[in-house]
């Protein structure tokens, strides 16, 4: 003990770098001067992100760090889409035993419990309290996964929701997390209502909201990031009443992460038309200051997609609306947008060109699992590398462009009814391109992707690539668009 009582700080943390969670607890306890010595490295390392949920014992928890000393420390809140859960009687197995009992028991009680906080308000109550707290909150998130990014624990241990282990404990169940279609779950047992996440999820997204702006904190990141099921687009609506609470929030943010799910009838308009992601669209007119973009689409419908990335990359308009016209929203102008991000989605190369032209202060672009069609009966029939033709593109674009990151990216071929695999020639699917040169830089991007092509339509030659590259400019000068973490 002497001896780490003495040692310089430098060595103590270089040793307490390699050790686990639990011996790095027991040695910060072991002192005071030792607690002190590495207060701000454990400060920052395990309270500058948290993960909770939506119940009395985690929110309490985050409520008691909003006035502890961890406090100036905290920058990132997630709030998991897990909850509690109670089974169908009728699927519920007999009870053996007095220790099943207890459980089960206790199982109910959380469940009730997590009911009531939720429709009661007071989980709002307690998150707007937290916030109002954290003076240097700068990011909040809604996760449906546990991480195991932790270094220290990694990868014997999952990042999880404060309570997510108490909860286990206590009832020898896992959280309930959505699965990978509505009505299907991860874990835990059959719930009341099987239909319920969107519900769920689109409470949870709109009540941050309401809670960020009764707090008066001003975060500038809202990232939702989830795997299973995305987010509804009836999430979106901001009713009259909430929007002087909301609307300062949504005002005030520059990064915004989104994963989107259409299984919902589109919106009809006056017109008789169909538009898809109808709240999606006015809600991000209210987000001007946008700096960075992040749309992803798991298992959404080609055509929605389409037609709202279609509607994203078209110039604003100012509509005449009478008093109950339901007219598409005026297309977005994000002045300020550096990075966009684009994941999961099928796109057409128009769509994406006329992104790139129409946001002409990007800087960064990021497609992850991207597929990009063609728009004519050349680009669908023809062995035409659209990703080489579009990048190619870009280089006249006075677009600053500095970054360009592909990973796992397509291209649909149609008249082999495939999706094509796109490669790069040091055989990787992923490859980042980072520099001031644009012009060389994708150039040599666009000459790295190979493309397996099938072995029918043998008529079609390489030829129509070059040909097709050199005509592209006047090609794809439509500003219409299509959809996509």
């Amino acid at each position: 003990m002497a001896l780490l009582l003495t040692m310089p700080l430098e060595v103590l943390l270089s040793i307490s770098h390699y050790l686990p969670t639990a011996d790095y607890c027991k040695l910060r306890q072991s002192c005071k001067h030792i607690e002190a010595s590495l207060h701000s490295s454990f400060a920052k390392e395990y309270f500058s992100k948290r993960q909770f949920i939506l119940t009395e014992f985690s929110l309490c928890a985050l409520v008691d760090i909003s006035r502890s000393k961890f406090a100036p420390y905290l920058t990132y809140v997630i709030i998991a889409a897990e909850r509690p859960v109670w089974g169908r009687p009728h699927l519920t197995p007999a009870v053996d035993n007095a220790v099943e009992a207890t459980r089960r028991g206790r199982m109910r009680q959380e469940y009730a419990d997590h009911l009531d906080l939720i429709s009661l308000g007071q989980d709002l109550a307690m998150l707007a309290d937290a916030f109002a707290h954290l003076p240097n909150l700068q990011a909040v998130g809604i996760r449906d996964f546990n991480s195991r990014t932790r270094f220290r624990d990694y990868p014997q241990l999952e990042w999880r929701s404060y309570g997510a282990n108490t909860y286990y404990q206590h009832t020898g169940l896992l959280l309930a997390k959505p699965g990978p279609g509505p009505g299907t779950f991860i874990h835990g047992p059959t719930p009341l209502n099987v239909d319920d996440w969107p519900r769920y999820e689109a409470r949870l997204f709109t009540g941050l909201l309401h809670a960020l702006g009764k707090s008066g904190s001003k975060p500038v990141r809202f990232e939702v990031i989830l795997r299973q099921i995305g987010l509804f687009d009836i999430a979106f609506n901001v009713p009259r009443f909430s929007e002087p609470i909301i609307n300062p929030v949504l005002a005030r943010l520059e990064t915004l992460f989104l994963d989107l799910n259409d299984d919902q009838v589109p919106a009809m308009t006056t017109s008789g038309t169909n538009c898809s992601y109808y709240f999606l669209r006015v809600f991000l007119s209210k987000v001007p200051a946008l700096s960075t973009l992040r749309l992803n689409f798991p298992g959404s419908d080609h055509h929605r997609t389409c037609e709202f990335l279609s509607w994203l990359a078209s110039p604003p308009t100012n509509p005449i609306r009478g008093l109950l016209d339901v007219s598409p929203p005026s297309p977005v102008l994000f002045s300020h947008l550096r990075q966009l991000d684009l994941g999961k989605a099928s796109i057409s190369i128009d769509v994406l060109t006329g992104l790139v032209r129409k946001y002409d202060g990007l800087q960064g672009l990021q497609f992850y699992r991207v597929s990009l069609t063609g728009t004519n009966a050349s680009d669908s029939s023809a062995k035409i590398n659209l990703w080489a033709k579009a990048l190619r593109f870009f280089i006249k674009l006075e677009t600053p462009l500095t970054s360009i990151t592909m990973e796992r990216v397509l291209q649909d071929h149609p008249s082999s009814h495939q999706t094509l695999e796109v490669r790069f020639n040091d055989g990787t699917q992923s490859k980042t391109w980072r520099g001031k040169d644009k012009a060389t830089g994708l150039k040599e991007l666009a000459d790295s992707i190979a493309i397996d092509w099938p072995a029918d339509n043998l008529e079609d030659d390489s030829e129509d690539e070059s040909m097709d590259d050199e005509d592209s400019a006047d090609e794809l000068d439509d500003d219409e668009g299509d959809d996509n973490e």
